[in-house]
């Protein structure tokens, strides 16, 4: 009696019952408690609508899985099965949420549906992965569970060395740029995490640019861009400050002329649009090219042919914009001419 007094748990109508039903299991079992006993002490631990409800009904149980089941009946959502694994399926990563938070979460319910075998509590978890963590954790890089929280713990630390302020001290003993310009070999971009690939096999000729997966194109990719030299896949940083590194703030190429390199790695190449010069933004993985609407007006009264078109474009931020006027251009870039 004192011990169960002890264990202070109360339930009522407003409590989660599967949580109840855990903990008080957990008291049992670490008091030892005999479970019929404890029938007769429920009254301790119901409250308002539940203590009626245990009055009304006690004299239909003689043992304690009786008790159990008609709780369930009463109190747990119906389907039960079925909404855990719903749960489950939907229950994702969210965006900047820290991997041990997720995992938890995940964890207990799949514990309380109790049907899945390890090998697939370990896809699903994987599966419902920040696709964030998926460019840097791949599949075959784990056979278990510890592996793969070991590998996230990387890849969040080296999050967050990549984001983490400068300090005053580095910044007085580096050159002063304008404060939209950062030095191309600024530690934070040549952070690599030790020499990993972005995909152990990656061979620049045979693989994307933009995912490092073999057997495609970047121009073709339809995944999210990973940050990786595309020359020798290493991951954090990008070719130019990797196996194309130079001092230069201006970097020559056989067919075009990199004006600038931003702090963020975004490289920008002088252009001309019918004729007239820009500056514009070089992604090598981009299937369309776009303007602002400046630009737009200004090369439209110039007379630019337009054209009617319907698509959808994602941006950085994840909104989403509908564009449906186009352009014909003919587009220079270091004497190179083309129509697009």
């Amino acid at each position: 009696m004192q011990a169960v007094l002890g264990w202070n748990i109360t339930f009522d109508n407003h409590n989660d019952p599967v949580d109840f039903i855990e903990t008080l299991d957990e008291f049992i079992e670490g008091t030892e408690v005999n479970k019929e006993k404890l029938l007769h002490l429920l009254p301790r631990i119901f409250k308002g609508q539940a203590l009626a409800w245990y009055r009304n009904n006690k004299s239909l149980w003689n043992t304690w899985d009786d008790f159990i089941q008609e709780f369930q009946l009463q109190y747990y959502p119906n389907n039960q099965e079925n909404s855990l694994l719903e749960r489950i399926i939907a229950r994702k990563q969210r965006y900047l949420e820290d991997f041990n938070t997720y995992l938890t979460d995940i964890q207990t319910l799949m514990r309380r549906y109790g049907k899945l075998t390890e090998e697939g509590k370990l896809e699903r978890i994987y599966e419902n992965l920040n696709t964030n963590y998926k460019y840097y954790v791949k599949r075959k890089d784990f056979s278990n569970l510890s592996e793969l929280i070991s590998i996230t713990k990387d890849f969040e630390k080296l999050n967050a060395e990549r984001y983490k302020p400068r300090s005053t001290a580095n910044a007085a003993t580096k050159p002063t740029l304008p404060s939209n310009r950062r030095p191309l070999d600024d530690d934070r971009i040549h952070r690599s995490n030790n020499g990993r690939k972005i995909n152990p096999n990656y061979n620049s000729e045979t693989h994307c640019w933009k995912c490092g997966m073999p057997d495609h194109l970047a121009r073709g990719c339809r995944s999210r861009r990973a940050i990786f030299c595309c020359k020798c896949g290493i991951m954090g940083r990008t070719s130019f400050n990797c196996c194309l590194k130079t001092e230069s703030r201006t970097i020559e190429n056989e067919s075009y002329t990199i004006r600038d390199v931003t702090r963020d790695n975004r490289i920008f190449i002088e252009i001309q649009l019918n004729g007239k010069k820009y500056e514009a933004l070089l992604d090598t993985g981009a299937t369309n090219s776009y303007i602002n609407h400046e630009i737009y007006k200004e090369l439209l009264e110039a007379g630019a042919m337009q054209f009617d078109t319907i698509k959808k474009v994602i941006l950085a931020d994840g909104s989403i914009i509908e564009i449906n006027k186009a352009l014909t251009l003919d587009i220079e870039i270091d004497g190179i001419s083309i129509k697009h």
